[in-house]
């Protein structure tokens, strides 16, 4: 059914079909397989850091440690706030 609609395409022909179709379940695999665990892991990393970041932030200061921890964390926040007003200012909506 899927190659009858494709072969309704002006551009598409026999052999452009059965290259799609063959490419077809390849994809899919590769997304269920790597591009779905890639967003898992990535979403919980930037968890991890967010939760440590709001922690170190939160608590306060008592030792040496801790305060530079904060400074890693201030300097971290102004990078990572820089980054994000010079991507979304490129971006185009």
């Amino acid at each position: 059914m899927l190659e009858n609609l494709l072969l309704q395409i002006p551009f598409m022909d026999e052999a452009r079909v059965k290259l799609v179709m063959d490419a077809f379940l390849p994809m899919v695999e590769a997304a269920v397989l790597v591009s779905i665990p890639l967003a898992i892991a990535s979403f919980i990393i930037g968890m991890a850091i967010a939760v440590g970041v709001a922690l170190i932030r939160v608590t306060p200061v008592n030792g040496m440690l801790h305060r530079i921890a904060l400074a890693i964390v201030k300097v971290y926040g102004a990078n990572l706030g820089g980054v994000l007003r010079l991507t979304g200012d490129r971006c185009v909506y």
